[in-house]
């Protein structure tokens, strides 16, 4: 079914608008929103449950959509005006994807990284670390909140679908605590100093990396078991880097140990 849709006024424009900036509502209705043409056709061509395409009519004219997936026809076009009023980029490509969210198994029995955002809530930061968790061969990935919600649509753009694919699950502190006290995995937390250089630390075969936020740090919650702090030696002039480029380096350092990158 093809539908355009004119009116602010329209319920499904309503609900599009709330997927897209809202995480709660998104997390209630088990939705999502994937924006831009690479996204969107790797999502359509996926094991995903696309609910709805929409399109703006500029993009429409430019019938790019039954170029690249002829069946596809579940089709709702939005004036540029309105489709502009969904989307937070400057420039929008004209395509958005309302999929299903589904659960991917978290392999908490295999040997390897988890990865926890604790409580980081800039988008590119969050969504540049599972995209360098996936690329290093993490395991999945924890957010405790007030972390940023992984369906973000700037989660998904920086992390380059990559939050799509690796299993992330999002959870309060006290059912982390408990997940820690039954896996018995050894907790290691990034810090801008103290502790061991991550150059000369030897990882366990099994551990969670905890990121704290540039502002706040790590939490008074994982500040309160046992941990292993690791640090990054910086020689130059600067205190510290910023969460994303701090956890690749440590991702990074990890990996090369284990596969002799």
């Amino acid at each position: 079914m093809i539908k355009k849709i004119t009116s602010k006024e329209n319920p499904f424009y309503k609900q599009l608008r709330k997927l897209y900036h809202e995480g709660a509502y998104r997390r209630k209705t088990g939705l999502l929103v994937v924006e831009g043409e690479k996204l969107v056709f790797e999502i359509i061509n996926g094991d995903w449950t696309v609910e709805q395409l929409v399109v703006s009519e500029s993009y429409w004219k430019k019938n790019v959509i039954f170029k690249k997936y002829k069946k596809y026809n579940n089709i709702i076009i939005l004036p540029d005006s309105l489709f502009n009023g969904v989307s937070d980029l400057i420039t929008p490509e004209g395509i958005i994807a309302v999929v299903e969210a589904k659960s991917l198994t978290f392999p908490w029995e295999q040997d390897g990284a988890f990865l926890i955002l604790d409580g980081l809530q800039d988008p590119g930061n969050a969504g540049n670390l599972l995209r360098a968790a996936l690329g290093f061969g993490l395991k999945g990935a924890i957010l405790l909140p007030p972390a940023v919600d992984v369906y973000n649509p700037k989660v998904i753009r920086a992390s380059a679908g990559a939050s799509l694919k690796l299993p992330v699950l999002r959870m309060e502190a006290n059912k982390l605590i408990e997940i820690f006290h039954k896996t018995k995995f050894p907790l290691l937390l990034a810090e801008a100093e103290g502790g061991m250089e991550v150059f000369n630390y030897k990882f366990p075969t099994k551990f969670f990396l905890a990121i704290g936020s540039e502002g706040r740090g790590i939490s008074a919650t994982l500040e309160g078991l046992p941990h292993q702090k690791i640090f990054i030696p910086m020689p130059g002039a600067i205190e510290s880097l910023n969460a994303a480029l701090a956890g690749g380096i440590i991702m990074y350092e990890w990996a090369k140990n284990r596969v002799n990158l």
